[in-house]
């Protein structure tokens, strides 16, 4: 899958939950099957935690 010597990144955004988390191990397999140069995890926060900075 990868052209010319750039391979692919793969990015998973997670929040905790039990269906982030197995999406996190899901984007695992073809992160492998493809030769993906990185598995990057984003974590997020509920919108009830943000933080305001004045």
């Amino acid at each position: 899958m990868a052209t010319d010597g750039i391979r692919p990144v793969i990015v998973v955004g997670t929040d905790g939950s039990p269906s982030s988390v197995e999406a996190l191990r899901w984007a695992l397999r073809p992160a492998q099957a493809t030769g993906a140069g990185r598995l990057e995890e984003v974590r997020v926060l509920p919108f009830g935690n943000a933080v305001t900075i004045r």
